[in-house]
């Protein structure tokens, strides 16, 4: 394996790229940040579940959420 390149151990191992780990990790960390804000109530505004968030911050500090509630897409869609 050792005069193998990068891609071909990846592809002899079936492992992903180190940068695609990495970006996969970021988008479920984002997903389980943001899991105790994502739920609404019947006029659409965020409540806070009752599960225990997963870290010790505001998501609002981190996150932008669409405020716009006549057009298309989810009221949870980040920016």
């Amino acid at each position: 394996m050792a005069n193998r390149t990068y891609r071909e151990r990846l592809l002899a191992t079936g492992l992903d790229s180190l940068e695609l780990r990495r970006l996969r990790h970021d988008l479920i960390f984002t997903y389980k940040s943001i899991s105790n804000e994502l739920y609404t109530d019947k006029d659409g505004n965020m409540i806070t579940s009752s599960f225990p968030a997963l870290i010790d911050i505001e998501v609002d500090n981190l996150f932008s959420f669409n405020s716009y509630s006549n057009t298309r897409g989810h009221v949870c869609k980040l920016y």
